[in-house]
């Protein structure tokens, strides 16, 4: 009988054991996925701010810092092409239109 005792004391303490590292396991896991979530709101806090930032620069309500203004440079010059080619397909599909009729 005291043989099934300790055997089952023992048996008891390892399924505490289990327990305790898948309850410490989800614990972690549980946290890890918080943070990720918070990386992700950050991170989509950072892309608000920046482009919040460079709404303002833009617009002359924001000196650009000398150590931004050949990124801002870039930015303008991007938007300029990203523009010049919308009209360019604007062309294109009227000139479509107009041979159609």
């Amino acid at each position: 009988m005291e043989k099934k005792d300790d055997l089952f004391g023992r048996m008891a303490g390892a399924l505490g054991r289990v327990r305790d590292a898948v309850v410490r396991s989800s614990q972690i896991g549980k946290i890890k996925l918080d943070s990720t979530f918070l990386r992700k709101d950050r991170e989509r806090l950072v892309l608000e701010l920046g482009e919040e930032a460079l709404n303002l620069m833009l617009a002359d309500r924001l000196p650009v810092p000398e150590e931004l203004s050949g990124l801002v440079r870039r930015i303008r010059e991007t938007e300029g092409r990203i523009e010049a080619e919308s009209r360019q397909v604007d062309a294109i599909l009227r000139e479509g239109l107009d041979a159609a009729r």
